[in-house]
């Protein structure tokens, strides 16, 4: 029956309403993301929110940008190909176009696997909420004080010195005068500093234990309380402090003051810490500094970071603890709409590329030698609206995100 009405119709009725069916479809796609774009700027005045500068982006994300750009022309050169029926341009142009398609994806995979070594993942959060370097433990290296400043580990100096004048400060390290004052400056730790830190923390964190719904550990509990498998060796260079009493490392074990075991609760923070320390995290899940690497918002407004401190930046306001206390508890949910829409884009040019599979077994079986196009510029016009979304999405990630 079906047949039968498709061949009382022209060809071109019938290529016009394939076409049109094809516009539909991409009028409800483009919708669809109008929609999660406004949802997305919406949100962004209402909550905690966290943004990539256009430095932070992967360069696969541009690689990917070029190779779709480059298989839009193939896909058209293998309509050309078909109108003047040469079988070997129509082959080869759409088999490039499949595969600058895959390529595309395979880039695309490789620049949110990027992202995701930064900390920009689904079910991260903004601030680090266990395992705050400081808050109970604190480290020792070469006998310098390690101190942290956002995401870095720096070397804690201290000295005294003496005000001369409105310009001078004098070192005052070998007096004794109630007057000096007390002077702290930080160096951060060289890569090689911070290499033989992680090897020593490792030990701390021998897995990557799961965490339930509610946000417990049972492995890592477990893992705490028994003690008989607990292996830890010391370090010279490295001296931990838990609330500012020394531990040490006796038969694998460890003791504050010598005598006293360390609780089981401590040993499970001492395992956020080595965690935060083995994934390069201080104070924030993204990696790297903010403001340069990734900006952070509290309802619309851009937030500072200064020793170890959150300021709102239009009036260089400081943040209550009870906002910080609630940013700790916030999922990040820029990248979570920002991962969401890429991820339905790759969605549909993975449908896309169903469709370039079987236009190729087509092209090889002879289908396009005669001179029909039709399929090819229905595949066409979808393609070209799929990297028309790409840089739609791109430029709306880099200007809004």
């Amino acid at each position: 029956m079906k047949n039968e009405f498709e061949n009382e119709l022209s060809p071109e009725v019938r290529a016009k309403m394939k076409k049109n069916l094809i516009y539909v479809i991409i009028f409800a796609i483009t919708m669809f993301f109008a929609a999660l774009s406004s949802a997305y700027i919406i949100s962004m005045g209402d909550s905690i929110w966290i943004t990539v500068p256009l430095s932070s982006y992967p360069k696969s994300f541009w690689i990917s940008t070029i190779l779709i750009f480059l298989s839009s022309i193939f896909i058209e050169i293998s309509i050309r190909s078909a109108k003047n029926k040469n079988a070997k341009g129509i082959r080869i142009s759409i088999l490039m176009t499949l595969a600058l398609g895959l390529s595309f994806i395979l880039f695309q995979y490789k620049g949110w696997e990027k992202l995701s070594e930064n900390g920009i993942m689904l079910n991260t959060k903004i601030l680090v909420e266990k395992g705050i370097y400081g808050e109970s433990y604190k480290i020792k290296m070469d006998n310098k004080t390690i101190h942290v400043d956002g995401n870095d580990y720096q070397f804690e100096f201290s000295k005294r010195v003496k005000r001369v004048n409105k310009y001078t400060l004098i070192d005052t390290n070998n007096q004794k005068n109630s007057s000096d004052s007390l002077v702290f400056t930080y160096k951060k730790l060289t890569p090689n500093q911070f290499s033989d830190l992680q090897s020593f923390m490792k030990q701390f964190y021998p897995q990557n234990f799961p965490e339930t719904k509610e946000g417990k550990h049972p492995e890592l509990t477990t893992w705490s309380r028994n003690s008989k498998i607990h292996k830890f060796k010391k370090n010279k260079r490295f001296k931990l402090f838990l609330n500012d009493k020394p531990i040490s490392i006796v038969n694998g074990h460890l003791y504050t003051n010598d005598t006293t075991k360390v609780k089981s609760q401590d040993i499970e923070d001492l395992y956020e810490l080595s965690r935060n320390i083995m994934q390069n995290r201080g104070v924030f899940f993204p990696k790297g500094t903010m403001g340069i690497d990734f900006n952070v918002y509290l309802r619309g407004d851009e937030l500072l970071y200064k020793n170890g401190k959150l300021y709102r930046k239009k009036n260089n306001q400081e943040l209550p603890e009870r906002e910080v206390t609630n940013m700790r508890k916030v999922d990040n949910k820029g990248s979570q709409f920002m991962i969401g829409l890429i991820f339905l884009h790759c969605l549909h040019i993975l449908l896309a590329i169903f469709y370039l599979l079987r236009l190729n077994i087509k092209a090889f079986n002879g289908a396009f030698d005669s001179g029909d196009y039709l399929k090819l510029k229905i595949g066409a016009i979808f393609w070209h609206f799929l990297g028309f979304l790409w840089v739609y999405l791109i430029l709306f990630l880099l200007f809004i995100h």
